[in-house]
């Protein structure tokens, strides 16, 4: 689950092991030999696993550099705006509300070098990113 590319929505929780893996432990996941209704559980390392995890750094990375060539951006000078409409729309395949992308525009001018990484790493955290709705 740690090696893989794939969302945790594929994994599955087998009985070998004990049925836990250490993705599934971190997120509370389900106990495999327990079959009755399960109550909503709130664990607030899953935002920090989002933000800090070695994985999400390396896909926040590529992201940007997915985003610079699709801004077809050959220079330093791509526009923060720029950036923030494109980041919204290859994560959260949205716009940014005026609000949002004020604020996300301030992170920007605020942080320095790895501020776009950093923005890409808030929006993949974010609910509309994490939650199906």
């Amino acid at each position: 689950a740690l090696t893989t590319n794939r969302r945790s929505l594929y994994y599955e929780t087998y009985p070998e092991a004990g049925g836990a893996n250490p993705l599934g432990e971190l997120f509370d996941a389900p106990n495999p030999f327990e079959c009755f209704r399960r109550t909503t559980t709130i664990v607030p390392q899953q935002a920090l696993a989002l933000n800090n995890s070695d994985f999400v750094h390396q896909v926040a990375q590529k992201t940007v550099t997915r985003i610079e060539v699709l801004l077809d951006s050959g220079s330093d000078k791509l526009s923060d705006n720029s950036f923030v409409q494109m980041a919204f729309l290859v994560v959260l395949s949205r716009s940014p509300s005026v609000d949002e992308s004020t604020k996300c525009k301030a992170f920007l001018s605020t942080y320095g070098d790895n501020a776009r990484a950093g923005l890409v790493r808030v929006l993949i955290n974010h609910s509309d990113f994490v939650s199906i709705q």
